[in-house]
């Protein structure tokens, strides 16, 4: 019986994670189990192999192995050959099946441009007027927008939190409707704030997840704008 190389594996237990083309990113999600010879060769994997192949894919000889460079044609002719020596047969590119077998497929990229914009403020007072400059990856996160002008009065809501049972209701007395609404990011400072639903709810990494619950009770609301 043929023995499958440390990197072959590696590369039959990543592809567990593939979900359907359909997705715009691949995400982790439960793999589906390995049929049982093959289990028992990834299992048999050694780390010592494992990391040689490792440390030379990840080498400065490679030089990043960005799009194009002559770091990820060599670390591509590296798999290549361990599938090879793996006794892995080559297939036809997907969607060709009548074309010739071979070790490379084509895969569609999406390209993800960044966002080159400015949030501009302007205060007016009794005084004159104040204006504010904001940059998109420096000073704050902008949604893919187009060019707008909002015009309203601000409104500080602390954090924006209210949570009864914890004594707090960062909306009380305000009245939002129809204006700019500045909340503070993250919690409120204190051990009572740590439990992990609540910075599941508040603190979570994913901005979607922890601006949720304020832009729904916000928007209940009737708030213009949320920063």
């Amino acid at each position: 019986m043929r023995k499958l190389s440390p990197l072959f594996a590696l590369l039959l237990a990543a592809a567990g994670f593939a979900q359907s083309s359909a997705d715009d990113f691949l995400t982790a999600g439960p793999a589906e189990p390995l049929a049982a010879p093959a289990q028992a060769r990834l299992e048999a994997i050694a780390a010592p192999a494992l990391a040689a192949h490792i440390a030379f894919l990840a080498s400065p000889a490679l030089e990043g192995r960005g799009l194009g460079s002559r770091g990820l044609e060599a670390a591509a002719e590296y798999v290549v050959s361990q599938l090879k020596l793996a006794g892995v047969r080559p297939l036809a590119p997907v969607g060709h099946d009548g074309a010739n077998p071979c070790y490379r497929q084509v895969v569609p990229l999406r390209e993800v441009r960044e966002l080159a914009s400015t949030l501009a403020v302007e205060t007016r007072t009794a005084a004159g007027m104040q204006a504010r400059s904001f940059a998109a990856g420096v000073d704050l996160i902008a949604p893919a927008l187009g060019p707008r002008s909002l015009g309203g009065k601000v409104v500080f809501a602390g954090y924006g939190i209210r949570e009864p049972g914890l004594g707090r209701d960062d909306f009380a007395a305000l009245d939002v409707r129809g204006k700019v609404v500045l909340i503070l990011g993250g919690l409120p400072p204190g051990e009572a704030w740590q439990q992990p639903e609540l910075v599941e709810r508040y603190g979570s990494a994913r901005a979607s997840r922890r601006y949720a619950e304020r832009l729904k009770a916000l928007g209940r609301m009737g708030a213009l704008l949320v920063l």
